[in-house]
This record gives C-alpha cells, sequence and structure tokens, in this order.
C-alpha cells in the first residue's frame, strides 16, 4: 500500500489579522459632545453656544459647501471661513483624529515644593557623649 498522497497538500491559510481601529472619525458620525470638543481642539470653541442653538450636528456641517451656509448658523464671516476650511481638511484627511474627540484627562495636581529643612551642623546635645569619647576612654586605658 502506498500511503504517499501524489497531489502537493496546500499550505495552510495565513492567519486573518484583526483590522485595525480607525485612528479618526467621519464628521457626519460625531456625536454632539464630540463635535464641541473638536470646535474646542481647533480653538473655535466660541462658536458652540452658536451651533447649539441652532441644532447644528457634524452631519450637517459636513453638508456645507459654502462659508456662507456656515454663516447662516450665526457664525461671523472670518469664523465660518475658518471653520469651513477645518471641514474641508477633515475630509480630505478621512475624518478628525480620535485624539481631538475626547476631553483631555485632567491634569495631576501636585504638592506644593517645600523647601528643605537646613540640617543642623551638630547634634543637638541629649546628655549622652559620642563616639569619640569611648575611643579617648579606651586609649588612654591602654597606657
Amino acid at each position: 500500500m502506498n500511503y504517499t498522497s501524489s497531489s502537493p497538500q496546500a499550505p495552510p491559510p495565513p492567519p486573518t489579522v484583526p483590522s485595525a481601529t480607525p485612528l479618526s472619525k467621519a464628521l457626519e458620525d460625531v456625536s454632539e459632545k464630540e463635535l464641541e470638543q473638536w470646535l474646542t481642539s481647533i480653538n473655535l470653541s466660541s462658536l458652540v453656544p452658536r451651533l447649539r442653538e441652532h441644532d447644528v450636528s457634524g452631519e450637517m456641517l459636513a453638508m456645507c459647501r459654502t462659508p456662507e451656509e456656515i454663516a447662516e448658523f450665526g457664525c461671523k464671516t472670518a469664523q465660518s471661513r475658518l471653520l469651513f476650511s477645518k471641514i474641508q481638511a477633515v475630509q480630505a484627511d478621512g475624518g478628525i483624529p480620535l485624539s481631538l474627540l475626547s476631553a483631555a484627562p485632567p491634569l495631576p495636581v501636585s504638592s506644593p515644593v517645600l523647601p528643605a529643612a537646613p540640617m543642623p551642623s551638630a547634634p543637638p546635645e541629649t546628655g549622652k557623649r559620642d563616639a569619640s569619647h569611648c575611643v579617648n576612654s579606651i586609649t588612654a586605658a591602654r597606657r
């Protein structure tokens, strides 16, 4: 009997690698809070109240095709132009980086630094003699 196979065996398929988590999020998909975080991160936090007043979402901003459309939400012309350019950049880059959508962790509060206490030049007198006295006593006793 011949136990060898005449056809070569195919190599096993490569292991599947889980897809990487996205590092950005489409403007259309951001929550209200994330939109506020993004606006704050690009120094446009002053627009948050106006956009909130008009119930503007990330999806609505993504549909704006001109700065004038953004100005209709109560934004000043210069601010609407700046926001429009940021929207275009985000869309060209594939979304808002996730690092700009989360609130920054609070900075650790450090305790105040106290000045170091000066070291005493000599130990305080306690009525006990130091080791040099013992050495002197032993040396005197040997004489």
